[in-house]
This record gives C-alpha cells, sequence and structure tokens, in this order.
C-alpha cells in the first residue's frame, strides 16, 4: 500500500472542502427558489407562421429576468417538451434584454402546435406561460 504524503492529505482536505461548500450553494439556491416566492413578468408573445415553420417573438416588461423557455406540444397530447432555453447573461442581469424570438423549423404541415414561453430567475422561480396555438402551413 502506497503513503500518502502530506501535500497529498493536505490537497484532499481542500478538495472535499470545496465539493461541500459547492453542494451546499447549489442546495441553498434550490431551497430559495422554492421560498422566495418571485413574482416574475408573463411575456407578451406574437407568432408568424411561414410554409414549414413559425417564428415567435416575445417581450417582457421587467429587467430581472435571466433567461426565457420555450415548450411544445401537439394539440390533444398532454405533455410539453422543452425545445429551447435562452439564457444570454450567464453572469449576471446587465445584458438580459426584454425579449426574444425563436424560429421552429421542425413543425409537419397541417399539424396544430401549442407552444409556451415563460420567463426565470436566477433562484429558478418561472413566470406563468404565455401560450400560442398555430397550425403549421
Amino acid at each position: 500500500m502506497k503513503k500518502i504524503t502530506k501535500l497529498q492529505k493536505i490537497s484532499l482536505i481542500v478538495l472535499g472542502v470545496l465539493v461541500l461548500v459547492g453542494l451546499g450553494f447549489y442546495f441553498n439556491q434550490r431551497v430559495l427558489a422554492q421560498t422566495t416566492g418571485a413574482v416574475l413578468p408573463t411575456p407578451t408573445i406574437q407568432d408568424q407562421v411561414f410554409p414549414g415553420g413559425v417564428i415567435f417573438s416575445w417581450k417582457v416588461s421587467k429587467k430581472d429576468v435571466y433567461g426565457f423557455r420555450i415548450a411544445r406540444r401537439t394539440a390533444g397530447v398532454k405533455n410539453y417538451k422543452t425545445i429551447a432555453i435562452f439564457n444570454p447573461d450567464p453572469v449576471g442581469y446587465a445584458h438580459i434584454s426584454d425579449g426574444g424570438f425563436y424560429t421552429d423549423l421542425t413543425v409537419l404541415k397541417g399539424r396544430t402546435y401549442v407552444y409556451f414561453i415563460t420567463t426565470f430567475d436566477r433562484q429558478g422561480n418561472e413566470s406563468s406561460a404565455a401560450t400560442s396555438t398555430i397550425t403549421a402551413q
């Protein structure tokens, strides 16, 4: 069995502390997300359907939004599937826009889809969904 040096012991202790601090931060953020009850703005969306796709644009009224989530389901199906997450500024709120756009080119002609767009903050709070129903051309 190989003997562990003093430097290796110190390195393992430091690594363990860093892991514990990281886990503590992660769980603290999850608890904050569940307890802050922050009210985030629901986006206002517009859609434009064209042959083979749809373009969505949206706006929000507050600047403390960290990102946007877009989900889609086929009409008649219960579950939505997230198709895009926008987090334009991973460092903070400084460059978050008050809206954005997304183009979905995966639609099938004649099929009806329901989309929703939500905003979220750094703590994981999510707004109510703005919805749009389209029939692909």
